[in-house]
């Protein structure tokens, strides 16, 4: 919670911030500039610790309900002899459907296709096919990849 308000206040020295953040984002409708490229480079290259902060977050807050609700790491109330050991799929974290099909996509994707875009915008403000449209190929085949991975992971 801290680290969040951090990256808010004070307003006057990170708004800067958060407008090349926003023109980074809003790439097919602003001018694609060299800041712009480096921010979504960056942005790219921070997929994995993307998905881990999301993993984290959605593991507290499931941890918390997990500790208020004290069935939900052992559901099972059967009357076995033997011992029942909790599955992975007994542990919310891997059932929960928001985060897998919603979320960790999501943080895999958006950087891609905010660079995808950011290529076809330097293609069409340069009047250029190459490197842009190679570049956009590129991001566009890297996205297809992860989605075909996140979810046939066989």
């Amino acid at each position: 919670l801290l680290s969040t308000l951090m990256l808010i206040i004070p307003w006057r020295k990170r708004k800067s911030l958060w407008t090349i953040v926003s023109l980074t984002l809003g790439a097919p409708f602003y001018e694609v500039t060299f800041r712009d490229g480096f921010i979504g480079d960056i942005l790219t290259s921070t997929v994995r610790p993307l998905q881990d902060l999301a993993y984290t977050v959605v593991f507290l807050f499931l941890g918390l309900q997990s500790w208020w609700d004290s069935q939900a790491y052992n559901p099972t109330s059967s009357s076995s002899t033997a011992a029942t050991a909790t599955s992975l799929d007994d542990v919310p974290l891997e059932r929960s459907w928001l985060l897998h099909t919603f979320i960790l996509p999501a943080c895999t994707l958006s950087p891609l296709w905010w660079r995808f875009l950011q290529n076809l915008r330097q293609c069409f403000d340069n009047k250029q096919r190459w490197p842009y449209l190679g570049n956009a190929f590129k991001y566009m085949l890297a996205a297809e990849v992860a989605i075909f991975g996140m979810f046939d992971p066989s």
